[in-house]
């Protein structure tokens, strides 16, 4: 008796309900198609998924396990545009069907190809794989259009951050409004930044204690820089006005972004040490920053760090810049 796996995927939630359910659909005629031909089914590769990366994880495990396990003669799938939609795919079922000997059925379309098929068959299988790529292509396409399309009228194409949450209005409409216990959570960290007082460390310490939530200092970082919070998007790099309800003021924002540009400064092998002015003075000649350095053990001097050039820049110790 043949040993086969069954690929089954879905990738939209629409598909599920309407078209390819998985439950209904796909398996039932999967697993009665293998069982007409006299196959075991060993695996079963089911997945759910509209992220090309996490579809790539579950196929290329499918593909794993094919070519690790000889015994394993055939896939078993709806039809073509179920297993792949790009090209890359397609040469990896052609590699397990050329180099490892494998058969793959793809039952609604009435394909079976395999080491030996020729002519019409694989000119089947090569338009199926063409008209599957084109269709995501056009899918991707109208996503970008329709993405575009709402950024100009000021709305968001995706999921709302940290402070808000998407709705459907009685309109039918989708809409963002802020959600209040989030939307606490971020204007008390832009207020705390805003003191000047406070590191993302500290932000990040005082979010556990005041609302037990373990915040990430990226994810502080990430909060602290979103303009979103006062009325602009964020979308592949470009920056569009929204509609939405804003929780943070402008002014407050600007001086938050300010503050944070603040510390940005370059690593050095003195970042730990307490120094009195590290950071807060630039040289009156060509704008470098002036740089403290310890001599002897104990003296501290700054300096110009002629980072555009040397000018004879002097150095100064601290006593005397103090004085």
């Amino acid at each position: 008796m043949t040993k086969a796996v069954i690929l089954a995927r879905v990738s939209t939630q629409k598909q599920e309900k309407e078209g390819l359910s998985l439950k209904d659909i796909q398996l039932p005629v999967l697993r009665d198609y293998a069982r007409d031909k006299g196959s075991t089914v060993e695996q079963e590769f089911v997945f759910s998924e509209t992220a090309d990366n996490k579809i790539r994880k579950k196929f290329d495990e499918m593909v794993d396990y094919v070519k690790t396990n000889e015994d394993i003669k055939a896939i078993v799938a709806y039809r073509v545009d179920r297993i792949t939609r790009n090209f890359r795919d397609a040469v990896s079922i052609d590699d397990l069907r050329l180099n490892f000997n494998k058969e793959i059925h793809f039952v609604h379309d009435r394909l079976v190809i395999s080491k030996g098929t020729i002519g019409r068959d694989i000119q089947d299988w090569d338009t199926k794989v063409y008209l599957a790529k084109q269709y995501l292509n056009r899918l991707k396409e109208d996503a970008t259009y329709s993405a575009s399309t709402m950024l100009r009228n000021g709305l968001l194409p995706g999921k709302a951050p940290y402070g808000y949450r998407n709705i459907i209005q009685q309109d039918k409409k989708k809409w963002v409004v802020p959600e209040p216990v989030e939307t606490t959570v971020v204007q008390k960290m832009y207020e705390w930044y805003g003191t000047e007082c406070s590191s993302l460390l500290k932000i990040k310490d005082m979010v556990k204690e005041t609302f037990n939530l373990n915040f990430s200092n990226g994810y502080v970082d990430f909060i602290l820089k979103n303009p979103f919070y006062c009325g602009t998007m964020l979308y592949d790099g470009e920056q569009y006005p929204h509609g939405y309800e804003r929780i943070i003021p402008r002014e407050l924002f600007d001086k938050v972004q300010a503050i944070k540009n603040g510390y940005m400064k370059k690593h050095s092998k003195f970042a730990g040490l307490p120094y009195l002015y590290r950071g807060l003075i630039q040289c009156a000649d060509c704008g470098c920053l002036i740089t403290p350095e310890k001599k002897k053990g104990k003296y501290v001097y700054y300096h110009c760090t002629e980072y555009n050039g040397k000018h004879g820049a002097k150095w100064v110790r601290e006593e005397e810049l103090t004085a």
